[in-house]
């Protein structure tokens, strides 16, 4: 799985607006389409937190399995 995700682009972009209802619902919509998927973190959204805990985050909020975490991007995978 990992693998596969190397060769993977982002399709999911979180910005300075967070991580609201919006991104969160786009992320579902991407994991139905596709998997495992990619989200890209901009410095704006990580700012002074910790990049692993807003990983595991995202993971929660989008009922979504963490698969790997490589700086700033994140790969998801449906939960099975």
């Amino acid at each position: 799985m990992r693998s596969h995700a190397k060769f993977l682009q982002p399709v999911v972009q979180l910005g300075k607006n967070g991580l609201g209802a919006t991104q969160i619902q786009e992320i579902k919509k991407q994991l139905k389409i596709r998997t495992p998927i990619k989200v890209k973190m901009l410095r704006a959204f990580v700012g002074k937190r910790d990049a692993k805990e807003l990983a595991r985050e995202i993971a929660l909020k989008t009922d979504a399995e963490l698969i790997d975490r490589v700086g700033l991007i994140v790969v998801l995978n449906r939960k099975k």
